[in-house]
This record gives structure tokens, sequence and C-alpha cells, in this order.
């Protein structure tokens, strides 16, 4: 299981933001820009600099027609949940929008951090990635094939 860097584009169009792990997560695991994912949850009210949390239905008509987004996680219990690593794992092939706890990655912390996972690959914008983290919520992002034609 590898690790990579944030992929499309470290905060180019938006410098000085913080905070901004779905902002980065949504770009890599559904292939759009930066600035593209940053338009998408600012009109889901994300405000600069803030961290938030997407919401499914919102972000399913924005990328209407480009995607099917699946929810395959949603609000796991603390205890049952796959860890990140195990969730890599056994998602090796696709592209996801994952969340994990953030009080399993630093005691006393409440709130969550957003990553994506692209072929089993985990990309975060953060140098250290907690792989024993639970797993909160996670999407799969299943690129729609468009038709052009008639079928022989």
């Amino acid at each position: 299981m590898a690790k990579t860097p944030t992929q499309n584009g470290p905060r180019a169009d938006a410098p000085g933001e913080r905070r901004d792990c779905s902002v980065q997560a949504l770009a890599n695991a559904s292939g759009i820009t930066y600035a593209e994912a940053h338009s998408i949850l600012a009109a889901q009210g994300r405000q600069a600099n803030k961290g938030h949390t997407p919401r499914l239905d919102e972000t399913r008509r924005s990328f209407e027609g480009r995607f099917v987004i699946h929810e395959l996680v949603r609000d796991a219990s603390p205890y049952a949940a796959q860890t990140l690593a195990q969730f890599a794992r056994t998602h090796w092939c696709g592209s996801y929008y994952v969340v994990i706890r953030k009080g399993d990655m630093v005691r006393g912390t409440l709130g969550a951090h957003a990553v994506a996972i692209v072929n089993g690959v985990i990309i975060d914008n953060l140098p250290e990635t907690w792989l024993r983290a639970r797993v909160r919520n996670a999407w799969e992002f299943e690129r729609r094939l468009s038709y052009t034609g008639d079928l022989p």
C-alpha cells in the first residue's frame, strides 16, 4: 500500500488556504482540479480556512452526468469500522473519498480528516497518514461512461 502527496495542485488557486483536506481529497478522488473542488464545496457552505464535510446529496448533484457516487461507509461505529490501511487493502481498485476519525490520530481531539484512495494508493495532504485511524465515511466515485452511438 503506497502513499503519495496531493496530486491535483497544492492550492495554486487558493494561496494561504488551510484546513482544506476535504477540498484536496475531493479533487484527487474525482480527478478534477483543486479550483473546481474548491468551488463545489464553497457552494455547499465551506468557508476559507475552515474544515468542511461535504454533503453527499449536493455532491452527487455537482457531479451529475460525470460520476455516480456510491456511499460505502456511513458514520461507522468507532469499534466496528475498518482502519484506513484495511480499507485501502480491500478497496484496491477505484477512486474513493474517505473520512477518518481524527480522535484516532491525536488523543483528545475530535473531528475528522479526509483523504483520497485511488487504486489502492492513499493520497493525503499531510506528511504522515494515520493508517490505524478508523474510517468514518467513504464514497466511491464511479466514472460515468458517455454514450455517443448505437450499440451493434
